[in-house]
């Protein structure tokens, strides 16, 4: 069980998680939400993403990416400084 005291100890950031649509990588997205992040999740599995974004709520958002390539990761990251 978590420990409540730490709940909300990433009010404030900005977590980017890749292989977000399933796995380890949603787990994480899920447990960063409880702790107030805002999440980037990240997958190449795009629909799948996408609907998962929606779901997790407005503290949420996707962008494809796969992790291969280095032009995917720099669109990555001028979305996320854009924003």
């Amino acid at each position: 069980m978590m420990d409540s005291s730490k709940l909300g100890r990433l009010n404030g950031k900005v977590g980017l998680i890749t292989g977000a649509a399933s796995g380890i990588g949603l787990a994480t997205a899920k447990m960063m939400l409880l702790q107030d992040a805002t999440i980037i999740i990240t997958d190449v599995q795009i629909e799948k993403g996408q609907k998962l974004a929606r779901k997790l709520g407005e503290n949420a958002s996707f962008i494809p990416l796969d992790v291969r390539l280095e032009e995917h990761w720099k669109s990555v990251i001028n979305q996320i400084e854009a924003s």
